[in-house]
């Protein structure tokens, strides 16, 4: 809620509370809490909580009213359903069993119900008791017995859950009540089996011992704390010793950790120099592929080939992702493209390197129009860099990220390579491409080929907003950020699941420093990556599916990383679709991984889904009813076609393809001209065909080069280029019967 009373315009409230609400909020339950000892009531209300905050700060009733129904409205929007235990109420529910939902809460049963139904109607008629509105608590027990006299319930015939272990076990266990507490994901069961199967190596007992600690304490630990402790913390540790390690080798004083993978590591690495007495300084850096690719871009320096390989090439599936990764309109794209495109019109897979063949073509037009816009936010992330590296430009420094290409760090190097020492030094934990150049020099920790590695980018999150651009806040370049997932990672337990990381980084600590090589062996990832590639523990797979993603910087919108599949998201997988990928109708990290998460029954769904979406008559009825909208599939060259087009060559596939464009039904252009070396010949036999000289003055979008062969359209090609006719404008087609 701090973050989201930061960002927004909320007039009349001061900046300091703006600025600390956190520390003020929680202190204001605890004096409110406090102040109940001197009463009878046991529990507190919201706006109780709110009195005391009005009252320390002397805030009007309208600004308090507000700061309340922001705190309700925060809630409502961050919420996130327990799957099981929704499935479990539903069950005993519709066995006609009474179900009575209990709570210890400072908010109302009109407002707890109204969050709950969001996730799931079942709730709108379950009876409901609040401590905040009868004023005793279960910790008291005294809400047990005002919910027995109210529902004229037994003891022994009451089935208490929860997952407090005193308030919903001790107490109503002293009752008579058969309590139990909900576990649910916090039990460690993937490390229990990694006990059984490693237990004799050293490297495995210091990490079970480490994480057996860090759980070990007070309270079952929540389930974002657990991860964090027993499946994160074990899998980021080591890559942070060996960097430590390299740094103390290398002799580097400065470490700077990259936004947003090194929010994570750097608490770690800090710790780690702390406990050692290492003189190493560490820096966050802000940074993006938004901020320094698009920026970093030269004229007669850009390779847009290579530019597409590096931004996730298999997701694009339509022009409107083009343009945002080039960050384009798509009437700024359109420029480039000799034929109409719109963003509702979708890239099949063996279309796309035709269309990038169009894009390389340009290569030097687009890098100059992209320089021409992208000038400022150059100089703003130029003027930044040069703000934070500025103070150790006379020291040895270096760069810590979590894994990607390297590309990035490329494109860092060209917008300070004018006045910052190079080579970049830099450290991965996995790097997909290991060539160094002049400017750059990677280190990489891990091997690359592991099955499921990839998933250590959803284990270093940082609840801020990727950086979009730079600008000066009092004197200082700052990062500019977009809309993130730092208040769903919040209100999933972000803090739970860092202080969870913090406790192993301190047992792992404790191991004296001779013995720290057995904490980097690479067999430890390497299970704990196998344990979510096999799904060996569903509540584990299903924790880190769930965790808010949008790290990539390429979607639109923020997601969960491997979110559950409907019934309803399958037949658009597979039935409602024109055709295109099935990646497209995903939103998630990686389809396959999100297959793993279904059920029995939806295993048999997506099979006969499958089939269903063969058959062509029922895909074509689906697409005829509007499920789709009016998206259209750019599968073959046909839809590469402009609307006023010239044909090259008159022979069998000429034409075939001026029959096709001129009287067919399914593709149709406006062919200004017929040319062929043979012209001659084909006047005689009374088709409309030119020489191919007049080709220079006709007024054609396109040129459609028909011929069989490749070597003889490539022949063509460099005629029509001689003759001034740039190759973008310039498509082979072969045609065929469609």
């Amino acid at each position: 809620m701090q973050e989201r009373l930061k960002r927004g315009q909320e007039d009349g409230i001061p900046g300091f509370i703006k600025d600390n609400f956190y520390q003020i909020r929680a202190q204001g339950e605890e004096t409110a809490r406090l102040m109940l000892m001197s009463s009878a009531y046991q529990d507190v209300t919201l706006g109780e909580i709110y009195k005391v905050i009005q009252e320390n700060y002397q805030l009007a009733d309208e600004v308090i009213g507000h700061l309340m129904q922001l705190e309700l409205d925060t809630e409502f929007d961050n919420i996130l359903p327990i799957t099981e235990n929704i499935e479990r109420i539903r069950e005993i529910y519709s066995s006609k069993e009474a179900v009575i939902l209990i709570s210890d809460m400072y908010l109302s049963q009109d407002q707890i119900r109204r969050l709950l139904i969001k996730v799931d109607s079942v709730f709108e008629k379950i009876k409901m008791y609040v401590s905040s509105e009868y004023r005793v608590t279960k910790h008291t027990g005294h809400l047990y017995h005002l919910v027995q006299q109210k529902e004229n319930a037994t003891w022994e015939n009451w089935t208490h859950i929860g997952d407090n272990t005193y308030s919903d076990v001790t107490v109503p266990a002293g009752l008579g009540i058969k309590a139990s507490r909900f576990c649910g994901k916090r039990d460690c069961n993937w490390m229990k089996q990694l006990i059984q199967e490693y237990g004799e190596k050293v490297s495995w007992q210091f990490v079970t011992g480490a994480v057996q600690k860090a759980l070990g304490k007070g309270e079952p630990p929540s389930a974002s704390y657990l991860v964090g402790a027993g499946y994160s913390a074990p899998i980021l540790y080591p890559y942070v010793e060996w960097l430590v390690e390299q740094s103390i080798s290398m002799g580097i004083q400065v470490l700077y950790f990259i936004a947003r993978d090194g929010y994570v590591l750097k608490k770690i690495t800090d710790m780690i120099i702390r406990a050692r007495g290492l003189s190493i300084e560490t820096r966050y850096l802000y940074g993006s592929r938004k901020a320094w690719r698009l920026p970093s871009v030269k004229v007669g320096d850009f390779d847009i080939s290579y530019f597409f390989k590096w931004n996730y090439p298999r997701l694009i599936s339509s022009f409107q992702k083009i343009a945002d990764i080039l960050d384009m309109t798509m009437d700024e794209l359109a420029l480039f493209f000799p034929f109409p495109i719109d963003k509702n019109m979708q890239i099949g897979d063996a279309m796309k390197g035709e269309i990038f063949h169009i894009l390389e073509e340009q290569q030097d037009a687009i890098a100059k129009f992209i320089c021409e816009k992208q000038k400022n936010n150059r100089l703003h992330a130029q003027s930044y860099l040069q703000q934070e590296l500025g103070s150790a430009v006379l020291k040895k420094v270096a760069f810590v990220e979590l894994l990607g290409s390297g590309y990035s760090q490329r494109c860092f190097a060209k917008l300070v390579e004018d006045w910052f020492s190079l080579p970049l030094i830099t450290f991965y934990y996995k790097l997909d491409d290991i060539t160094n150049t002049q400017h750059n020099q990677n280190y990489s920790y891990f091997p690359n080929r592991i099955p499921f590695s990839n998933i250590i980018e959803i284990l270093c999150p940082a609840n801020h907003g990727q950086t979009m651009d730079y600008h000066i806040v009092k004197g200082r370049w700052v990062p500019v950020f977009g809309e993130d997932e730092g208040q769903l990672l919040d209100a999933y337990g972000f803090q739970d699941y860092i202080q969870g990381i913090c406790t192993y980084v301190k047992e792992m600590l404790k191991i004296p420093v001779q013995l720290k090589r057995f904490t980097q062996d690479l067999q430890i990832p390497v299970r704990l990556f196998k344990v979510l590639e096999c799904r060996e523990d569903a509540g584990l797979y299903d924790y880190i599916g769930d965790m808010p993603y949008g790290i990539r910087g390429v979607e639109r919108k923020v997601t969960s990383f491997i979110p559950r599949l409907t019934n309803r998201d399958l037949r658009k997988l597979y039935i409602y679709h024109y055709g295109e990928p099935v990646y497209q109708n995903y939103s998630g990290y990686e389809i396959g991984y999100s297959l793993k998460r279904l059920n029995e029954k939806q295993k048999i769904k997506m099979e006969r889904y499958k089939k269903i979406g063969r058959c062509k008559m029922i895909r074509s009825m689906g697409n005829i009813l509007g499920m789709q909208g009016h998206r259209r599939i750019c599968n073959s060259k046909y839809d590469l076609i402009a609307q006023r087009v010239a044909i090259y060559g008159a022979g069998k596939k000429g034409q075939m393809l001026y029959e096709q464009l001129t009287r067919g039904h399914k593709y149709h252009a406006e062919v200004l001209l017929w040319v062929d070396t043979n012209y001659e010949k084909y006047q005689r036999e009374g088709l409309p065909v030119e020489c191919p000289e007049k080709i220079s003055g006709a007024a054609y979008e396109q040129v459609l080069v028909a011929v069989a062969k490749k070597e003889l359209a490539e022949e063509i090609k460099e005629k029509l280029n001689q003759m001034g006719i740039p190759g973008h404008r310039i498509l082979w087609i072969c045609p065929v019967k469609v």
